[in-house]
């Protein structure tokens, strides 16, 4: 089977992808096979992805929320490489120092940005409360990382009141889109992956029309995926 690369795929064609794909799964009877059992999960989590896509497509409180984690995310990575940095100078202290607030960050996650909201805020808000106790605040400030520290903990705080205002306007409990992306993407590649195991080894022949037609719309969405990337340059 052909290799979708998700990171490419817009929320709005990821969720054409999985509509279209979950119609195909219907034209073909699967019911000889275990397939089905991975189907409903993808079901559920495309659920949830319906309600968070619709909800921050027709908030203007989302493009708020987007540019604060992006500066949450920049002030993390910023604070993080400047601790690495730090190590290597040659004034003392400096290298345990940086060591010992290092552990804290991979502790939490060194690649904390990259996760959902919830998972993100929960990060950065454990790491922060560490790096505060006398001890570490002594190695943040003598390494002179404060600013870095303190432009990180704005950051998050200015992240949680556009968050709350976008929360505060719902009337369900609705994921935020990162989070139901990252679910159902997973979903997705555990049922591709069996299609593609089941396919191989048998000779059902829906197993071997459903794959043929897997691949042509995997095609189709990479097509798309690539001329978007080329128009923004």
């Amino acid at each position: 089977m052909k290799e979708l690369s998700f990171y490419i795929i817009t929320h709005e064609d990821l969720y054409t992808f999985t509509d279209t794909l979950l119609g195909l799964l219907t034209e073909h009877d699967l019911s000889a096979t275990d397939i089905p059992a991975f189907i409903a999960p993808v079901n559920n989590s495309f659920a949830d992805f319906d309600k968070s896509l619709k909800r921050d497509l027709s908030n203007n409180l989302t493009p708020l929320v987007r540019e604060a984690d992006s500066n949450r995310d920049r002030c993390f990575i910023g604070f993080r490489m400047y601790v690495e940095a730090a190590g290597y100078r040659l004034a003392e202290g400096w290298k345990e120092a940086s060591g010992r607030i290092l552990r804290v960050i991979h502790r939490y996650g060194s690649d904390a940005y990259k996760a959902g909201y919830a998972e993100e805020t929960a990060a950065i808000k454990n790491m922060i409360t560490d790096l505060t106790e006398p001890s570490l605040a002594a190695d943040v400030q003598l390494i002179e990382a404060t600013p870095w520290l303190n432009a990180l903990d704005t950051s998050q705080n200015t992240f949680d009141g556009v968050w709350a205002q976008l929360m505060s306007q719902q009337q369900e409990e609705i994921l935020p889109l990162e989070d139901s992306r990252k679910a159902l993407v997973k979903d997705l590649r555990n049922l591709l992956s069996m299609i593609e195991l089941r396919a191989t080894i048998s000779d059902n022949e829906a197993l071997q029309a459903l794959t043929a037609s897997i691949d042509q719309l995997i095609s189709n969405s990479m097509a798309t995926a690539r001329a978007q990337q080329a128009r923004k340059g």
